[in-house]
């Protein structure tokens, strides 16, 4: 029986190391990506409806916003970023097979000083209902503070999540028509819903 108990737990390590594996890109993939333009399997979807219900001009310090890269656009962006800093970039890092969702609220001039928001947390919806939600299997954040010429200051924080391009494959599968929405929850309560319609997908490849 000990035989038999040792050789589950092998096989199960065993096919837990191919799920693993088959999660990450391999080392082709890694330099196809590095090879491949910023803009290619990449979209950005702006609440400018926020903007104007707050500005009136449809302008602001920082538009609430997301950008959304698949696995070989993120290297590519971020190769590309490295290069300009004269700096070297090591993928495999960011070689996981998931969608990242980069989130940024507004941030805006008032008359009583800067203002902006902050996002808390991203996740992945099958419909504005939330019939089905997705969590990032990965989360970072990033503060960044605005001025203004009086020495008034406001600090915000912008979101990046990666998830799973399997989850997302499932999330879609629920769905009448492949298209999902992003969900943006902002420090405070509020939230935004980007819903990711046909033309996104087909700017990301999917």
């Amino acid at each position: 029986m000990r035989h038999i108990a040792v050789l589950i737990s092998s096989l199960f390590l065993a096919v837990m190391a191919v799920a693993q594996d088959t999660d990450y890109l391999t080392d082709a993939e890694i330099q196809s990506a590095l090879q491949a333009p910023v803009k290619k399997h990449h979209t950005t979807l702006i609440d400018m409806g926020m903007v104007f219900a707050n500005t009136g001009s449809g302008q602001g310090k920082q538009i609430p916003e997301v950008d959304i890269y698949m696995p070989d656009a993120w290297i590519a962006a971020q190769s590309g970023h490295a290069k300009s800093q004269y700096l070297k970039y090591d993928p495999k890092p960011d070689s996981l097979k998931a969608i990242t969702v980069v989130a940024v609220g507004i941030a805006m001039g008032t008359n009583s000083g800067p203002s902006c928001d902050s996002v808390n947390r991203i996740a992945l919806l099958s419909d504005k209902n939330g019939d089905v939600v997705i969590e990032a299997a990965q989360t970072d954040s990033v503060t960044s503070t605005w001025h203004n010429g009086f020495g008034a200051t406001a600090s915000c924080k912008s979101v990046t999540s990666k998830f799973l391009l399997r989850d997302v494959d499932k999330l879609r599968a629920e769905t009448k028509d492949g298209q999902f929405t992003v969900g943006v929850f902002y420090e405070g309560g509020s939230k935004k819903l980007y819903k990711v319609k046909t033309h996104y997908l087909k700017d990301l490849g999917l």
